[in-house]
């Protein structure tokens, strides 16, 4: 985990941005379109063949040629019917495996020759659902593999695999699975060598430089991935005042929160929490917070009456 985390850092610094982490919402739209039956196959190769963010992981090289593969050797018409039901976003990972083992029937003796068609399939479904459904591509299941986080089965089980290691270490790191299917693109292709090493000092310090600077975006996304590292309610409060600065009161509200729950006798999360409650006027969260925060008060007072 060290390892992606400190290739973040990295490449934050190499580039002075983070990993694209949110697909072209045109993409998304092209998909749903085609499962509605407005438009045809042939658009939605189209466009994502000419996509304008070309840094986005997918659709990788490989899922594109099997994309070309399937589009030139296939009966066209049984093609967008069988790709409309394997494009359709899956209930869960059961049935996520069933689409692509159906699928793969479907294909029969043209399983091998259609390349990379299960990578092909989750492209597409999180080109739909990116928070539900990670980046999956050649170079994250190699990654992953290398690293004996999955293991090195059939097609469909290697897709399974990297789709659940994928969301546990966007869980795990706080980094989006677009980002760290770039880091891992990066790392293989020795574009850096980012060490093991907790290098949290040196991300707290570049993310102060950001948020002093102004660049809240990656301030964010750098007090994000150390809160994964190791919670604290200092870095949660800050958090919360750049949501309430961008106007994001329920975000500033729920990172208050969750410093609360984290240091429960810090007065100063108690009065962050109570002035954003009582900024939207929640009148029942505002006095169940004053209720819980008068004892720690009373308590607080004791203790310094107590040293005088």
């Amino acid at each position: 985990m060290n390892e992606l985390i400190n290739a973040y850092y990295e490449y934050l610094t190499m580039f002075g941005e983070s990993p694209h982490e949110i697909p072209s919402p045109e993409l998304r739209s092209t998909i749903s379109k085609f499962i509605d039956k407005k438009v045809n196959f042939a658009t939605v190769k189209f466009k994502l063949d000419n996509s304008e963010d070309e840094s986005y992981p997918v659709p990788s090289q490989d899922a594109s040629a099997s994309m070309s593969w399937l589009v030139l050797n296939l009966d066209l018409d049984k093609l967008e019917i069988q790709m409309r039901t394997l494009m359709e976003l899956p209930e869960d990972l059961n049935d996520a495996k069933g689409k692509l083992l159906d699928f793969e029937d479907y294909l029969g003796s043209y399983t091998s020759n259609a390349g990379s068609w299960p990578e092909l399939a989750a492209c597409f479904w999180h080109l739909q659902a990116p928070e539900e459904w990670p980046v999956v591509n050649s170079y994250s299941m190699k990654y992953l593999q290398k690293n004996g986080e999955i293991g090195r089965g059939d097609n469909v089980q290697n897709c399974i695999e990297c789709i659940m290691t994928m969301n546990r270490l966007s869980d795990e790191t706080g980094i989006s699975s677009a980002a760290l299917a770039t880091l891992m693109y990066a790392i293989l292709n020795d574009i850096f060598e980012p060490s093991e090493e907790d290098i949290s000092g040196e991300l707290l310090d570049y993310a102060e430089t950001c948020d002093a600077a102004g660049d809240l975006e990656s301030a964010l996304m750098l007090y994000e991935i150390l809160l994964h590292v190791e919670p604290k309610s200092d870095l949660m409060i800050r958090k919360s005042e750049i949501y309430e600065s961008k106007g994001l009161i329920m975000a500033a509200i729920g990172e208050a929160e969750s410093a609360v729950e984290l240091n429960p006798e810090s007065m100063k999360c108690h009065k962050r929490l109570l002035s954003l409650y009582k900024s939207k006027k929640m009148v029942k969260e505002f006095n169940a917070e004053v209720k819980r925060y008068e004892p720690i008060w009373e308590k607080k007072k004791a203790e310094k009456q107590g040293q005088n």
